[in-house]
């Protein structure tokens, strides 16, 4: 359903789809507040799970416009393989053990951004910013 706001630079009122995420992160709390967060920015969390399994079907039968993927260093072949299943895909890396190694792995599959965990909810809303 179609956003509508008045843009007070052009004097017009704009319309637009919400963005879509979906979040993978094991921790509860940490998948309800990403959610709250986004919610603010316009962005629906179409799905929230504790791990990837069945993540790359879930994709294919709900595109969105950003997930948000806890990964660790062991598993950039989970990033790679949703990388090249939905090459058009914004990804947020979430960690709270990112090295300058993953980190630059990361950046190599074309990740759209990271979250060092914990993170506040500033940071999220700076990043949703960015990836319009």
């Amino acid at each position: 359903m179609p956003i509508q706001e008045f843009d007070f630079k052009t004097g017009k009122v704009v319309s637009y789809e919400p963005r879509k995420a979906i979040v993978v992160d094991e921790d509860d709390t940490t998948r309800d507040t990403l959610q709250y967060t986004l919610k603010r920015r316009m962005v629906n969390v179409v799905a929230k799970l504790k791990n990837s399994n069945g993540l790359l079907e879930l994709l294919e039968r709900n595109p969105v416009d950003v997930l948000f993927l806890q990964t660790r260093s062991p598993e950039m072949d989970e990033l790679r393989q949703i990388r090249q299943a939905c090459p058009g895909l914004k990804v947020v890396v979430m960690s709270d053990a990112l090295t300058r190694e993953s980190v630059d792995q990361a950046v190599s599959l074309g990740v759209a951004g990271f979250l060092a965990k914990p993170f506040k909810a500033e940071t999220v809303l700076s990043l949703v910013e960015r990836l319009k």
